[in-house]
């Protein structure tokens, strides 16, 4: 129940969704032969900083997280997401 809990509290789930959900601006792209497409969007967030949403093929959401104005990751807004991608790096 805690990676649960924690995937309740994505913010990919909360009411922000909106902000980052949209089509974003990409900051990073590559292909890869094993994962094809991979891209980063960047989103502005209403409480300043910005969201990256990393993606594989414009189709699969693998993380949304929220940075402050100094690109540092928002530790209470960290995606669950982004913590199974750290996980699996």
């Amino acid at each position: 129940p805690l990676l649960a809990q924690l995937d309740q509290q994505d913010p990919g789930r909360s009411a922000l969704r909106g902000e980052w959900a949209g089509p974003g601006t990409v900051v990073f792209e590559e292909h890869s032969t094993k994962s094809g497409l991979v891209r980063v969007y960047s989103a502005a967030s209403s409480n300043g900083g910005s969201w990256r949403r990393l993606r594989f093929n414009d189709q699969t959401e693998q993380s949304v997280v929220l940075l402050d104005n100094d690109g540092a990751p928002v530790r209470p807004a960290l995606a669950f997401g982004y913590l199974k991608t750290l996980a699996a790096v």
